[in-house]
């Protein structure tokens, strides 16, 4: 047996130990790594899913708000009110049949202008007056339904006239299974079956009865299964997300094993300095992306500015997953908030074009605001609150009946005390979406006179924000120089007189002096424009 010096066997045995405690710590860490992806991953999609029921909570609420202005449609009330007098009357069969069909024509009606695919009418004992659909029966009890062999999930809210209760309207929104996002499944169950999944293999699908979510095999990998909605007790149905947690932890241990082995096979050559390279680059970069990812918890939101510096591929790849992740995040809520905002300044178009007096109102004292706005040197920012909110600032009018909006006649005390609630219909109907918290006093308090005789708080001066000061306002001068249906237009001299004579008493003085500004300026570019 050749004999070894005491340096040889000090390498031997130091590249032994070396290589088994590489070898031990790269299975220690490696499975460390699994677990901590896999609970941080489980904990993820847990804040995701909750986030995506937040939202869908929100649509749901914007869209019983849709459905509940279609229950105040008088044209829909008319109909139910001749049907329920013909159906409790002698007419015969034909007539009762036609008195049906109008109710109908008006749902189809509404489902056409709507995009709504869904629409009945149930009266007062929850008993089927008429449907959009073929088959429509049993609509009352059950909250996912079917109907022409379709699934539909049911919205239902009253339609009543004065203090009677007509009976009902029944919104059927068109079930569908969640998109597939990043490898995420869902599945439909109805009494414990399965009655539809996404998955192509759903080989040991089962429901979960766990209401925190279960990890369960399907097809050999390990899913968690998460309950999105659980629908009434009377239908049975429950649907759940499956995301595959197997796939996602490999996406994140594949790169980090390959990358761990060639850190590895170095360090065998120069332990010591790279040692200190792998604490600099791995060790620091993770726990600043940690730390971070700790303030985000604390402070709500997920901002796009993690550091992407770092030398180590998989800190860096995760930094900017997180940063391409955040941006999503962001421009889908910007994406969600447009469409808020461009369905409440459709529904307040809608409401102007309803009364042909007030048509282009809301434009108008939108663009006379604006105007006044810039003449008294308002932020930018504060210009653009200015001038959607001015938009919107009538929308709770919505609540308010046509008899009493385009009576021609003065109004008695308690039609006027209707129209006085309007501002605060308004706030009520958008204070529950943030996005619109800004707009809301414009909207509430855009009649407030100066002097506090206005409504509905009577606040005085400065007590109203300078934008509701601004609206009313213009609000003012574009209703006293437009026809209305009680009144004509006033000549434009007695309207600025008026300004002048209430300045300081209805109207905050500055602004009308702003108002005044803006118009004297318009007479001088029309006559600079005019023909000699």
């Amino acid at each position: 047996m050749p004999r070894l010096s005491l340096t040889a066997r000090g390498f031997i045995c130091s590249f032994t130990a070396l290589s088994a405690a590489l070898a031990a710590g790269y299975f220690m860490v490696s499975a460390a790594i699994r677990q901590h992806v896999r609970e941080t991953l489980k904990q993820s999609l847990y804040e995701h899913q909750e986030a995506l029921d937040r939202q869908a909570a929100s649509s749901n609420r914007d869209l019983l708000h849709t459905v509940s202005a279609l229950a105040e449609t008088s044209g829909l009330k008319a109909a139910i009110s001749l049907s329920r007098e013909i159906g409790n009357g002698s007419a015969d069969a034909e007539t009762r049949a036609e008195a049906t069909q109008t109710v109908k024509a008006q749902l189809q009606e509404m489902a056409k202008l709507t995009g709504l695919g869904f629409l009945a009418v149930l009266g007062p004992d929850g008993a089927l007056v008429t449907s959009t659909a073929t088959s429509a029966a049993g609509l009352n009890q059950c909250s996912l339904c079917s109907v022409d062999g379709k699934l539909y999930e049911m919205l239902s809210v009253p339609v009543n006239q004065g203090r009677e209760n007509l009976g009902s309207l029944v919104l059927g929104r068109e079930f569908s299974m969640p998109r597939d996002i990043a490898g995420s499944q869902a599945a439909l169950f109805r009494n414990g079956a399965l009655v539809k999944t996404s998955l192509a293999r759903p080989v040991g699908l089962s429901a979960c009865e766990d209401r925190s979510g279960c990890v369960v095999r399907i097809a050999g990998d390990r899913w968690l299964e998460l309950p999105i909605r659980k629908y009434a007790a009377s239908d049975g149905y429950a649907l759940y997300s499956l995301q595959p947690l197997d796939a996602k932890t490999r996406e994140f241990t594949q790169a980090a094993a390959a990358n761990f082995a060639l850190v590895g096979c170095a360090a065998l050559a120069i332990t010591f300095l790279f040692s200190l390279w792998i604490s600099r680059s791995v060790v620091r970069p993770l726990h600043a992306l940690i730390l971070q990812l700790s303030d985000t918890e604390q402070q709500g939101r997920l901002p796009q500015t993690f550091a992407t510096d770092s030398s180590t591929t998989e800190v860096y790849l995760l930094a900017s997953a997180i940063n391409r992740a955040a941006r999503a995040v962001h421009d889908a809520n910007e994406t969600l908030d447009a469409a808020y905002l461009e369905f409440i300044e459709t529904m307040a178009r809608a409401l102007d074009a309803r009364d042909r007096y007030t048509a282009g109102h809301s434009d108008r004292v939108s663009e006379y605001s604006v105007a006044i706005a810039r003449v008294i040197d308002c932020p930018a920012d504060q210009i653009e609150i200015l001038r959607i909110g001015a938009r919107l600032h009538d929308i709770g009018k919505i609540g308010v009946p046509d008899a009493v909006l385009q009576k021609p006649g003065r109004l008695t005390s308690e039609e006027f005390a209707l129209i006085k609630q309007h501002p605060e219909i308004g706030r009520r109907i958008l204070e529950n979406v943030s996005r619109f918290r800004d707009y809301l006093p414009i909207i509430e308090l855009h009649h407030e006179d100066y002097d506090g005789r206005g409504y509905p708080h009577s606040l005085v001066g400065e007590q109203v924000p300078q934008l509701a000061r601004i609206v009313h306002v213009a609000d003012a001068y574009d209703a006293m120089t437009s026809d209305r249906a009680y009144r004509t237009r006033l000549p434009e001299g007695r309207v600025r007189q008026i300004l002048r004579e209430c300045a300081g008493t209805q109207f905050d003085p500055a602004i009308v002096v702003a108002l005044l500004e803006v118009l004297e300026k318009h007479d001088a570019e029309v006559q600079y424009a005019s023909p000699a």
